[in-house]
């Protein structure tokens, strides 16, 4: 795809990835399933298959021609305490926290188009870990920075572990599949201040210990379960890393997906031009 972000995991390192992950968990006694060509496990733990959504996004995104129009990028941070370390899987489930987020954008921006998903970050507070903390990265159409603002902030308050609970930005053209596949990741990290975390790891990985105590969390959960969507829908495939994604009135309108009649006779075209090309210009039956 030649529109994927420059800065986009390869397979082969994505491959890399997953195999760590799975040694780590193993080595801990968590026993997840191996992910194959034939056989994808189609969890959150997995880099490999976490590539295949984020690339599915961003394919969708651009059939949809998402990034010939403006957006805004928006990380949420709730007002809530952060979830103790250890704790993860007691306090935390996907499915609940997404929908309470997306109750809570509906009652707020319900007239924007929202395409994002749900981050996990270490938060660290005056050099020490304080514990996980559940945020949001979106991206929205439909409303300007200075009204998504004005309308997120009565919903996202500060508190004492959110100081700048709302985070947004005009996204470029040029950027925009770089800021979508942000949006949903696969690799966490540390998140604080420049003052809260320890010098050099501003942007470094997690340490093993609380990496693995992440992964075997998200190990729990189907692939997508991070997802958020408002005025568009998801319909997943066999293959839930393949996402299909379907926009809501009014933005079904702004948006339209090339017909299958078009797409078939641009690959018709296409083959025809290599087979000339193959044959030197000769016509062939």
């Amino acid at each position: 795809m030649k529109y994927l972000p420059k800065d986009f995991e390869t397979f082969d390192v994505a491959d890399g990835r997953a195999k760590d992950v799975l040694r780590g968990l193993t080595n801990e006694g968590h026993q997840v399933p191996l992910c194959t060509p034939k056989n994808c496990c189609q969890l959150e733990h997995c880099h490999k298959c976490l590539r295949r959504l984020r690339r599915s996004l961003v394919s969708e995104a651009k059939s949809l021609g998402f990034h010939k129009k403006d957006w805004v990028s928006v990380c949420l941070t709730p007002n809530g305490p952060p979830i103790p370390i250890g704790e993860l899987g007691e306090r935390l489930n996907l499915a609940r926290e997404v929908k309470k987020h997306a109750r809570r954008l509906q009652r707020h921006i319900s007239d924007a188009l929202i395409v994002g998903g749900l981050d996990i970050a270490l938060l660290i507070v005056d050099g020490e870990i304080v514990g996980w903390q559940p945020h949001l990265h979106l991206m929205l159409h439909g409303i300007s920075k200075e009204e998504s603002l004005k309308a997120l902030r009565p919903a996202y308050p500060r508190s004492e572990f959110a100081s700048k609970p709302i985070r947004h930005a005009t996204v470029d053209r040029a950027t925009f599949f770089s800021a979508l596949s942000y949006t949903y990741k696969s690799v966490f990290f540390p998140r604080g201040d420049r003052r809260s975390l320890p010098k050099g790891k501003l942007r470094g990985s997690l340490p093993r210990k609380y990496e693995t105590e992440l992964r075997a969390f998200l190990a729990r959960w189907p692939i997508g379960s991070r997802l958020m969507l408002r005025n568009a829908r998801n319909y997943p495939a066999r293959d839930r890393a393949k996402l299909q994604v379907r926009l809501i009135h009014p933005f079904n309108d702004c948006f339209h997906k090339p017909s299958s009649r078009l797409m078939n006779r641009k690959s018709h075209k296409r083959k025809n031009a290599m087979r000339k090309r193959v044959n030197g210009g000769r016509r062939t039956k």
